[in-house]
């Protein structure tokens, strides 16, 4: 496997545990109990810095590059890069509605409960039908050049929460996902 699609399933793995850990925050909802909300919200801002402003990009680069001269799997790659820009869209519709809530707004728990469940779903489909359906086909199909080139349009950039080392700002993030591995 290209070392760049093995980032690209890492950074799913790693996604996968803080839904885990949003999820579990979420269920609070369902039990009548109140989750914590500011680290939602940093669960929210971390994934709008990093999967959302570097990872995403990172594989719609791969996915410019392969259609340039492939063609199969081209619907479900367009559908990907779609669902790239709505979870954009999705994260920022949440972390405003989480930060509505911090700063005394009254959302009903349904609602905050259904966005949140909604996002998390949206989330683990994405990454299933990016792994079961295009990293294989993408690594199998890509030459040594299309990497070079993939490698210079995309930013070296550490994973802020799962990187070398974790910003101050996500401690408490990566202490609840170790609490939980």
């Amino acid at each position: 496997m290209h070392p760049l699609i093995s980032e690209l399933h890492q950074d799913h793995i790693n996604l996968s545990r803080l839904l885990d850990l949003l999820e579990r925050e979420s269920m609070l909802f369902r039990r009548g109990e109140d989750p914590d909300y500011f680290l939602m919200l940093d669960m929210v801002e971390y994934v709008e810095s990093y999967p959302d402003l570097i990872h995403h990009p990172r594989e719609d680069a791969i996915f410019r590059v392969y259609l340039e001269r492939h063609h199969e799997g081209e619907d479900v790659i367009q559908q990907l890069t779609d669902e790239h820009k709505a979870l954009v869209a999705h994260s920022h519709r949440l972390r405003d509605m989480l930060e509505e809530v911090l700063q005394g707004s009254v959302l009903s728990r349904e609602i905050i409960e259904t966005q949140l469940f909604t996002y998390i779903e949206m989330q683990r489909s994405h990454l299933n039908a990016e792994e079961a359906q295009v990293f294989e086909l993408m690594d199998e199909a890509l030459e040594p050049e299309d990497w070079a080139r993939i490698k210079q349009m995309i930013p070296a950039t550490d994973d802020p929460l799962f990187g070398g080392q974790v910003q101050k700002r996500y401690e408490a993030i990566y202490a609840q996902i170790l609490a939980i591995a």
